[in-house]
């Protein structure tokens, strides 16, 4: 078996700990982040409180474990569409698509040729 990874279990304790209601938001927008894999996304052009009180009771949990933290300031929730794009994507107004969330994962990304996206925890939002 592999050797325990001690950021993985923290994030998955913190998982643990964490206690979120459902929420609903709207993506409503689309762009790129300016790196090097290019990637295009959605997001939502509004400050969307129920994403927000989970990221801050997952950071909570992940400093109460005493684990590093980097908090970043220009940090956008979106949904990633694709990796490795041909151009940027300037932010543009989509038609609207609601979005409910009702649990939160744990997910292991590889990039590379053999790009890949492993769940290793899931858990319930409740209220």
């Amino acid at each position: 078996p592999e050797p325990a990874n001690p950021l993985v279990e923290a994030a998955l304790a913190a998982g643990d700990a964490t206690r979120a209601a459902p929420f609903d938001f709207t993506l409503d927008i689309a762009g790129s982040f300016a790196n090097r894999s290019v990637p295009w996304w959605l997001g939502s052009r509004t400050h969307v409180p129920g994403l927000h009180a989970l990221r801050r009771s997952l950071l909570q949990a992940l400093q109460d474990a005493c684990s590093p933290v980097r908090e970043d300031a220009a940090h956008v929730a979106h949904v990633t569409l694709l990796r490795d794009a041909d151009r940027t994507l300037a932010a543009t107004a989509i038609d609207p698509i609601a979005w409910s969330v009702r649990d939160f994962a744990l997910i292991a990304s590889t990039s590379g040729a053999a790009a890949r996206y492993d769940i290793l925890r899931t858990w319930p939002l409740a209220a």
